[in-house]
C-alpha cells in the first residue's frame, strides 16, 4: 500500500508538466495542467535531463537514507566519510557544495558549511526524488552549478492510514518507526517518526599496518531521533499546508583507520518549518511558500581538547505567479527573499533577494523554455555584496510524428555565493571570497515506447561544465609551528562527460512483474587553474571518472527480489593523479514477502548489504562496512 495520493501527473500524458494548485480545480495552459500539491517535470517534456525515484524505487533499495538512495539509483556520486560519517553528493563533476538539496522546494544546506548531510535525512518521510541535471541558477539562485535534488515529502490522504516497522541488523542495528496519515472533510494530516540506534562496530582490513591486521571500528555509533508532521487545507479556492521537521543525531566520529583513536563525538539539532499557500487568480495561479530552519552544532574531540558548537539559522519566503499569455506561450515569474546568520565572530548574517522569469513556448512539435533570474546578495562584516545574472535557454523538439523520440538541450549560466565558513570561519576564513561563476550546456536523445505488456525508455546526454572563481581552502604559515587553512578564489574547472540511462518494464503471464535499468556515467573533471601546477589537466581529487548503477527487480505474488549494483572507478587522492583508491563493486540484494490480514498487509523484508562482502572504501581509509544483512518487519493498515 503506497502513500502516494491518487495526484493528476499520475495520470497525465507524458508531455504534460504537473505545477500545484487546488485539488477542485483544473487550469488547462499550453501543456500545463494545475493540479495537486507540487510540482513534476517530464523528463521527456524538459529540455535537461531529469531522474525521477518514486515510491517503487525507495522500496526496491530498501534505502534507510537519502544517502543510501541516491547512492543506489541516481548518477550522483555519494561521497561518504566511513558508515555513519558525513555523506554528500556531488552531480557532474561539482562539489557537494555546487549541488543544490531542495526539501519540498525549500534550502534545507546549512548556511554555514554550504553543505547537507545525506545521511541525516531518513527516507521514512520521503515519498519521491526528482534530480533536476545541469545548471538551474535561473530558477533557483545560488548553489544549483552541477544539478538540484529535490526531495519530496509524504503527503497526506483523506483516508486514514497507519504504518509501523522496525527493524533489526548487523553491528547493533535497531529502529523503530511509524507513520498515521488521515483527513476529515478538506482537512488532512500525517505524522512520520523514526528512531533508529547502530554501534558501526564492523571488522575490517587496516592495511595502514605492517603486516595488516583485521580490527574493529570503534567509536562509530549513532543515535538518531526524527519527528515530521504536515497539515493541509485543501479548498476549491484555496489551498494551506504547513509542515514540521525535527531531526535530533549524537553520533560518534572515529576518525581516519590510520590514526589513533580520538574519541571524537558531535551533537547535530535541526528544526524546520515550512509553509505554502495557493489560489487562482483568474486564469492565473499563486503560490506563496515560507520556510524557517534553526540548526545546531556540537563537535568534541579529546585528543584535541576540542569542545566547539555553531549555530545557524535562516529564513525565506517566495511568491510565484504562473500565468498563461497565449495558446502558445504560459509564464512562470518570482521573488524570493531570504537571510541566513550564523554565530561566526559574534555573529554575522546575509540577506538575499532574487527576481525571475520562466517561459514555456510550444510551436507544434517544438518546445521554447527561456528563463532568467537576477540576483542579490547583501552580507556583513566587511565582505563584498553579490550581483548575479543568470540566464537560460531549453529546448525540446519531437522530430517525427512519433511521439516516442524527444531532442533535448539547454544552457545556462550559473554562481555559488561563498559560504559563512568561507568568509568568517576563525581561524582562515576570507571576507573578501567572490561568488563562483560558470555554465553548463547539454545535449541529449530520449526514445520511449511500449508494445503490449513490455514498456521501456533509453535517454543519452552530453555535458560540459565550465566553472572559474572556484573556491579552494590553502595552507597558511602562522607562525613557528602554527599552520592554518585560507580559501581563495583561484580555481578554474572544466568539465565533460555523458550519462546514459535506460529502464523497462515487462508484466509477464502468471502475475509476474519484471523491471530494470541502468545508468551510466562518464565524467571528466579537470583542474585548469595553473599551468605551472603538476595538478593542471588533472582529474579532480576523489572524483570518480565512471558509475555504473544496476537495478533489477521481479514480482511474483506476494514475493519480490530486488537486486541493486554499483561499480564506481577508481578516485585519486592526489591533485596530480600519483595515488588513487582502486575501483569497487557493491552488490544489494532485497527479498520481500507481503500478506494480508483483512485490513492489515504486512511485510516482512531481508536486506544483504554488499553481498558480495567487497572491502572498499569510498574516501581513503574510511572503511565501509562487510557482507551484512538486514530484516525488517511492517504492517500497513487501512480500515
Amino acid at each position: 500500500m503506497g502513500w502516494a495520493p491518487a495526484l493528476a501527473w499520475a495520470q497525465a500524458p507524458p508531455d504534460t508538466v504537473v505545477v500545484s494548485a487546488g485539488l477542485d480545480s483544473v487550469l488547462a495552459l499550453p501543456n500545463v495542467t494545475v493540479e495537486a500539491q507540487r510540482t513534476r517535470v517530464s523528463t521527456r517534456a524538459a529540455g535537461m535531463r531529469v531522474t525521477t525515484l518514486g515510491p517503487e524505487a525507495i522500496e526496491a533499495t530498501s534505502a534507510r537514507t537519502v544517502a543510501d538512495l541516491l547512492a543506489a539509483r541516481t548518477g550522483l556520486f555519494v561521497k561518504r566519510y566511513g558508515e555513519g560519517g558525513l555523506a554528500t553528493a556531488s552531480l557532474r563533476g561539482t562539489n557537494s557544495t555546487q549541488t543544490l538539496v531542495l526539501v519540498d522546494g525549500q534550502r534545507v544546506a546549512d548556511p554555514q558549511s554550504g553543505q547537507v548531510d545525506l545521511s541525516l535525512l531518513p527516507t521514512v518521510l520521503l515519498e519521491s526524488v526528482d534530480v533536476l541535471h545541469g545548471a538551474h541558477a535561473a530558477r533557483y539562485g545560488s548553489d544549483g552549478i552541477g544539478g538540484v535534488v529535490r526531495l519530496h515529502t509524504l503527503q497526506p490522504t483523506t483516508d486514514w492510514r497507519v504504518r509501523t516497522m522496525g527493524r533489526l541488523g548487523a553491528f547493533g542495528a535497531q529502529s523503530a518507526g511509524a507513520v498515521a496519515s488521515g483527513g476529515l472533510g478538506r482537512m488532512t494530516a500525517l505524522v512520520a517518526t523514526e528512531v533508529s540506534r547502530s554501534e558501526r562496530d564492523f571488522p575490517y582490513e587496516n592495511e595502514t599496518l605492517f603486516p595488516s591486521q583485521t580490527q574493529r571500528r570503534h567509536g562509530a555509533d549513532r543515535t538518531l531521533a526524527t519527528v515530521f508532521s504536515k497539515v493541509r487545507y485543501d479548498g476549491p479556492q484555496h489551498q494551506l499546508g504547513v509542515s514540521g521537521w525535527f531531526n535530533d543525531v549524537e553520533r560518534g566520529l572515529p576518525g581516519a583507520s590510520n590514526a589513533a583513536p580520538s574519541g571524537a563525538r558531535q551533537w547535530d539539532t535541526h528544526r524546520r518549518l515550512f509553509a505554502d499557500y495557493r489560489t487562482a487568480l483568474g486564469a492565473s495561479v499563486l503560490t506563496v511558500d515560507a520556510r524557517a530552519q534553526q540548526s545546531a552544532l556540537r563537535y568534541v574531540n579529546p585528543s584535541t581538547r576540542t569542545n566547539t558548537s555553531a549555530q545557524t539559522r535562516s529564513y525565506g519566503l517566495s511568491a510565484q505567479l504562473q500565468t498563461p499569455l497565449s495558446p502558445h506561450w504560459s509564464m512562470q515569474s518570482g521573488l524570493d527573499l531570504g537571510s541566513a546568520a550564523a554565530d561566526l565572530r559574534g555573529g554575522v548574517h546575509r540577506a538575499t533577494l532574487g527576481g525571475f522569469v520562466r517561459g514555456t513556448g510550444t510551436y507544434g512539435r517544438v518546445r521554447v523554455l527561456p528563463a532568467v533570474r537576477i540576483d542579490r546578495h547583501q552580507t556583513a562584516a566587511g565582505a563584498p555584496n553579490l550581483t548575479a545574472l543568470s540566464p537560460q535557454l531549453g529546448l525540446n523538439v519531437q522530430p517525427l510524428p512519433w511521439k516516442g523520440l524527444r531532442f533535448k538541450a539547454q544552457a545556462g549560466r550559473a554562481f555559488r555565493a561563498p559560504t559563512f565558513n568561507e568568509r568568517f570561519y576563525v581561524p582562515g576564513g576570507n571576507p573578501d571570497l567572490t561568488a563562483e561563476r560558470g555554465w553548463s550546456a547539454e545535449v541529449g536523445a530520449v526514445v520511449s515506447g511500449s508494445r503490449g505488456r513490455v514498456a521501456g525508455q533509453l535517454e543519452g546526454t552530453a555535458f560540459t561544465t565550465r566553472i572559474r572563481d572556484q573556491i579552494v581552502w590553502f595552507p597558511s604559515f602562522v607562525g613557528p609551528g602554527v599552520q592554518t587553512w585560507r580559501p581563495a578564489n583561484v580555481a578554474r574547472v572544466v568539465t565533460e562527460g555523458v550519462e546514459l540511462s535506460a529502464q523497462g518494464q515487462a508484466r509477464l503471464p502468471g502475475a509476474v512483474h519484471l523491471d530494470g535499468g541502468f545508468y551510466f556515467t562518464h565524467t571528466s573533471a579537470e583542474n585548469r587553474s595553473d599551468p605551472a601546477t603538476r595538478a593542471y589537466g588533472h582529474q579532480l581529487r576523489y572524483m570518480p571518472r565512471q558509475q555504473l548503477k544496476l537495478f533489477t527487480g521481479a514480482t511474483w505474488g506476494p514475493f519480490t527480489l530486488d537486486v541493486t549494483g554499483r561499480l564506481v572507478s577508481e578516485r585519486f587522492v592526489t591533485s596530480d593523479e600519483t595515488q588513487a583508491l582502486a575501483p569497487y563493486q557493491v552488490l544489494d540484494v532485497r527479498l520481500a514477502a507481503t500478506h494480508a490480514l483483512g485490513p492489515v498487509a504486512v511485510t516482512l523484508d531481508l536486506t544483504v548489504e554488499n553481498a558480495l562482502d567487497a572491502d572498499y572504501q569510498v574516501i581513503r581509509f574510511y572503511p565501509m562496512p562487510p557482507r551484512h544483512v538486514r530484516l525488517r518487519l511492517r504492517f500497513d493498515m487501512q480500515p
